[in-house]
């Protein structure tokens, strides 16, 4: 399937990435006069050029921070306030000898409210030593991770709820309209999940939906490289997931490649 939609798709990646440089062209040119530097969209970092970035905490932060629980905990704490080196999960360290690393490296930051480059130095060579350690861990199972709390997580940011269920008596008893709602919106959340990857695969042989299910993967994997966890960054890709979800409701016929071909002509 593919190869068949490979000229396809890259007519189309052609024109909509000219349609964005038309768009953002003047922005690009507006920064430069301003600042300098010709960027078309932000950092990563969302910082100005003359701005400091802080690449070795956040490379450390990706060696084990894999939930939104995590973000609200460390990394959204960090140059605002102190950072409690009691609340990073296990998985922050692999020995003893690293939590004690760990541990005074926070110290560190604690004392400033900032990174400045030799402490960000020595967190990025954390990070490397982390990553070295264990390469299965860092390239493959903390983005499964991420990608799994991305998409399998209640959509309940915005309300007044905790979203916590484990242990499951224990909250159910200490709230059951909270328990109940967050169990609600994470099965809701699971049937448009479960809706759009069989509607994916019913209408495998279709160029609209190859070319939804190809954004739907690339913005995934993206998100797992992302500093933090925030699974709102998701929400763009519920219209292309509903789109899909829909076509099981619907007796959809696919467009072949080919004749998807003939009509773009």
């Amino acid at each position: 399937i593919l190869g068949r939609a490979f000229l396809p798709l890259v007519r189309t990646a052609v024109l909509m990435a000219a349609g964005l440089l038309l768009v953002l062209l003047p922005w690009g040119i507006r920064t430069w006069i301003s600042t300098g530097h010709f960027e078309l969209v932000a950092n990563a970092n969302a910082t100005m050029p003359w701005e400091p970035s802080s690449p070795g905490w956040d490379a450390w932060t990706r060696t084990w921070l894999v939930s939104s629980q995590e973000t609200y905990n460390i990394a959204f704490k960090f140059e605002d306030g102190e950072i409690n080196p009691e609340e990073l999960p296990p998985s922050a360290y692999d020995s003893e000898a690293e939590r004690q690393k760990t541990f005074e490296l926070i110290a560190r930051y604690n004392e400033l409210k900032r990174v400045p480059p030799n402490l960000d130095w020595e967190f990025a060579q954390l990070a490397r030593e982390r990553a070295a350690r264990h390469p299965f861990r860092q390239y493959v199972e903390i983005p499964l991770l991420r990608t799994i709390h991305y998409w399998l997580t209640a959509r309940i940011q915005i309300l007044p709820y905790t979203g916590q269920i484990w242990p499951l008596g224990a909250y159910w008893e200490d709230d059951p309209i909270d328990f109940s709602v967050t169990v609600g919106f994470f099965l809701l959340n699971l049937a448009y999940l479960s809706l759009g990857i069989y509607g994916a695969w019913r209408c495998r042989g279709s160029y609209p939906v190859t070319c939804l299910t190809l954004f739907l993967v690339i913005r995934t994997v993206f998100m797992t490289t992302h500093g933090t966890i925030e699974p709102r960054y998701m929400l763009v890709c519920f219209p292309a997931l509903i789109a899909l979800g829909g076509a099981v409701t619907q007796a959809f016929r696919p467009v072949p490649f080919r004749a998807a071909e003939k009509e773009q002509a």
